[in-house]
Order: C-alpha cells, then sequence, then structure tokens
C-alpha cells in the first residue's frame, strides 16, 4: 500500500522514520488480521487511514493520512 502522511510542520529524520515504521507495522498487522474483501472494504472506506492516523499521531502531530494505491501481491494458500 502506499500511503501519504502529511505532519503540521517539517519532521526531523528519526521522527519520520519512526512514523514510517509505525505505519507499515500497523497495516501489515492489519492485512494479517483481516480477508481480503474486508481489508479492500476499510481502505476504500477510510477506516485504514483512521487507524494509521491513530498510531502515528503519538509519534508526531499529523494533518491527515490517505491510502493512495493498494496492489495484491500475493494470495495466501488455504
Amino acid at each position: 500500500m502506499t500511503v501519504v502522511c502529511l505532519t503540521l510542520s517539517r519532521a526531523e529524520q528519526s521522527q519520520v522514520h519512526a512514523v514510517r515504521q509505525a505505519i507499515s507495522q500497523a497495516l501489515a498487522a492489519r492485512a494479517k488480521e483481516s480477508d481480503f474483501e474486508t481489508l479492500v472494504k476499510d481502505i476504500v472506506s477510510g477506516e485504514m487511514a483512521r487507524e494509521v492516523f491513530k498510531v502515528a499521531k503519538e509519534i508526531y502531530p499529523i494533518r491527515r493520512v490517505e491510502i493512495t494505491k493498494s496492489k495484491l501481491e500475493q494470495i495466501a494458500a488455504v
């Protein structure tokens, strides 16, 4: 997934890395626990962006979070 995260002011590089890592972990955890249909519904409805916003704002003040792209890379074996 491609996520756009806008901050209120310019962040230091260490804060940028921490926000990116937190976003990646939150997205991976959510993708792991959801099936594909639920995941797509959450991306389109904005629920996933709200969840990422809550995680990222604890590290640095965030203005907005948007998920702009998503791509299915692997289908899980059933």
